[in-house]
């Protein structure tokens, strides 16, 4: 029963952080990860990989960023346009209907400038009996 209580705590401690996100003010931290490069990521493909590939299976490669952090790139041949995939990615708002977790994502700024479309999204999402909200800024330019 004792840890159930530490557990209950945490979590009370934890709310008033997740609601404090706001629409209208920066956070403390300016984000916590950098920007991704508008760029085709520097990836190694081996045979292994290419096998994998051409079995129609996904291959997913941690790359290292020039700030430290690594992150997750996943590479998938699909027989598709480019702009059907890209349009699939960039539906943000249909999220909660295509990704676990999900349980709502909506865009407050849509635009593009430059050839470059960028979307402010506000994500509602679910892990367990946590929730959590969140904001996030995308980037997509035309391949």
């Amino acid at each position: 029963m004792r840890p159930r209580l530490r557990t209950t705590s945490l979590v009370g401690l934890l709310v008033p952080l997740v609601t404090a996100a706001s629409l209208e003010e920066p956070h403390f931290h300016r984000g916590r990860l950098s920007p991704y490069q508008l760029a085709k990521p520097n990836l190694l493909i081996s045979s292994s990989d290419e096998q994998r590939l051409r079995h129609g299976e996904s291959v997913m490669q941690a790359v290292a960023a020039a700030d430290g952090s690594r992150r997750m790139v996943a590479v998938q041949d699909i027989d598709v346009p480019v702009h059907v995939v890209m349009g699939r990615i960039t539906d943000l708002e249909r999220y909660d209907k295509m990704v676990q977790g999900v349980d709502s994502c909506v865009n407050y700024v849509s635009k593009e400038e430059g050839g470059v479309k960028t979307y402010k999204s506000e994500y509602k999402i679910h892990a367990g009996a946590m929730k959590f909200t969140y904001y996030m800024e995308h980037r997509s330019a035309a391949p």
